[in-house]
């Protein structure tokens, strides 16, 4: 049994317990109350952690150096502004960041610019300024000037301009450590809602690095299986959209799909607004009010998600909607099966996806599901 199944089927069992029992004590829906705002407390670990050489093995050190070494073809610059150091300060609590970024040069993890890669810095009219400082022809493209300057310039010249650079570029040092932390710098560029130190404690199993999207994956999952336990059900929504945009960009396109129509789910279910189901909340305002909210929702059905189904529609089949609507992760139901299914037909199969036309009868579903509690 792969992976993946093993969690579907956990999941499965997980729902079956938690939320079976629930509609077992009680013969009609259950009003949906979501705990999270009761019960969560974010814990704030940021740290200070001034670099001294000595603590180079810290994760956010790592980190902070793959982000330094992962620099473009152009080199890295040390930069010692405020607004730089302030957001390695403000992001990830290293206190002197340019410190680690000298420390990796003098560790040979950076080296000096050569003079191929020095001349290359120069804009075309710097270019067109030095050969006309030598008596030679300014016509050509960048490619053309340079290799031009570089024919006709001495040694004494081309160490000049080497000195003048103030840009640093990688070693094979410095290659082979974002072999091994490479992984650190995509989180930095895209971290699918995942916490640094989520990534950093699903990043190892039994000794060994695991791929990055593999990280990203279990984090969330495991996300999951506590949001869903502690019924912080309004959470769920985004987690099983990253679930779709990791498993998109990593290019298992079969199981994304799922994941994109977990969150359809949701959002058509209302999950993530528990204040639609605040029975004091309707009391005051009236369901007329709240209909007029939801309609004026317009990420009931996301737009990025829908573009994301349609483009993956080859890998649809409608034994996803099976095994989404039979784990009953959610107490209730407003869109069912049934509406899910013509939705995603409709989308799938029309020029244009009337999306009123279902948030309209989403809205009857939720006035038909909260009079039964007033």
């Amino acid at each position: 049994m792969s992976f993946i199944s093993k969690i579907i089927d956990a999941f499965k069992l997980e729902s079956t317990r938690e939320m079976g029992n629930i509609r077992k004590g009680n013969n009609r829906d259950v009003l949906y109350h979501d705990r999270f705002d009761e019960e969560y407390r974010e814990v704030n670990n940021y740290r200070e952690i001034t670099f001294n050489g000595r603590n180079f093995n810290i994760p956010e050190v790592k980190l902070c150096a793959a982000i330094l070494l992962s620099g473009n073809q152009n080199g890295s610059k040390i930069e010692s502004n405020d607004r730089y150091s302030l957001y390695f300060e403000g992001r990830y609590g290293i206190m002197n960041i340019s410190t680690l970024h000298k420390w990796l040069y003098e560790k040979g993890y950076f080296r000096k610019a050569d003079f191929h890669e020095a001349i290359n810095l120069y804009k075309v009219p710097e270019l067109k300024t030095i050969l006309d400082s030598i008596g030679l022809k300014k016509t050509g493209k960048k490619a053309d000037l340079i290799e031009r300057i570089e024919n006709s310039i001495d040694d004494e010249l081309k160490s000049l301009i080497v000195s003048k650079c103030d840009r640093l570029f990688v070693t094979e040092k410095g290659y082979d450590f974002l072999e091994e932390n490479g992984d650190y710098y995509m989180w930095h560029r895209k971290s699918y809602g995942v916490t640094f130190e989520e990534f950093n404690k699903y990043r190892i199993l039994q000794g060994r690095r695991r791929k990055f999207h593999d990280t990203i994956f279990q984090a969330l999952n495991e996300k999951a299986f506590t949001y869903q336990s502690k019924q912080w059900f309004s959470r769920l929504e985004m987690i099983y959209f990253w679930l779709g945009e990791s498993l998109y960009d990593e290019g298992r396109y079969d199981l994304a799909i799922r994941y994109y129509i977990y969150r359809l789910y949701f959002s058509t279910n209302l999950a993530s607004h528990p204040y639609f189901f605040n029975l004091e909340r309707i009391k005051d305002d009236g369901i007329e009010k709240q209909k007029w909210y939801i309609r004026a929702y317009k990420d009931t059905f996301n737009g990025h998600s829908l573009e994301r189904i349609v483009e993956l529609r080859g890998y649809y089949n409608e034994q996803i909607l099976d095994i989404i609507y039979d784990l009953q992760i959610l107490p209730y139901c407003i869109f069912d099966k049934m509406d899910m299914a013509d939705a995603i037909y409709d989308l799938l199969n029309n020029e244009r996806f009337d999306s009123e036309q279902y948030t309209n009868y989403i809205c009857t579903r939720y006035e038909n599901y909260i009079k039964k509690f007033l």
